[in-house]
């Protein structure tokens, strides 16, 4: 069995090809995380009651209602939201005067969402206890 070998190389090109690797990688690295919070949970039967990140629903059945708080990432060009609401999704994005500034999907597959607006938000989420393709989701959770 032959052992591998990479083509040759020399020690600039080596040098030059690491740093190229170092400046894609940091994209990847994660700057800073801020909890979101805090969050209301409206039941389909209209109960309403403040729900924090690993509580379970009050149950799985019907379309539930989250709401953040107010958040702000003005600054921050490359901040981006990971959401897991414990099923599939509709999430809007409004400002503060109750103007919608954007809509997309969430599921358990799907949770990063980028670019954010630069003015204050409020994200709203209404949310079915599914998995992909419809499976129910038997423990919904708030991740």
């Amino acid at each position: 069995m032959r052992h591998y070998r990479d083509r040759q190389r020399n020690l600039e090109q080596l040098t030059d090809h690491l740093d190229t690797w170092r400046e894609e990688l940091t994209a990847w690295e994660l700057h800073d995380r801020s909890p979101i919070g805090p969050w209301t949970l409206q039941s389909p039967e209209g109960e309403v009651r403040s729900i924090v990140v690993g509580d379970a629903w009050s149950n799985r059945f019907g379309i539930h209602s989250f709401r953040s708080g107010l958040l702000t990432v003005a600054g921050r060009a490359d901040a981006e939201l990971r959401l897991d609401f414990g099923g599939e999704a509709l999430v809007r994005l409004f400002a503060e005067d109750g103007t919608q500034l954007d809509a997309f999907g969430a599921n358990p597959q799907h949770k990063r969402f980028a670019p954010l607006p630069q003015v204050p938000f409020v994200i709203v989420a209404e949310v079915a206890a599914r998995s992909l393709f419809g499976i129910p989701n038997r423990d919904p959770r708030l991740e």
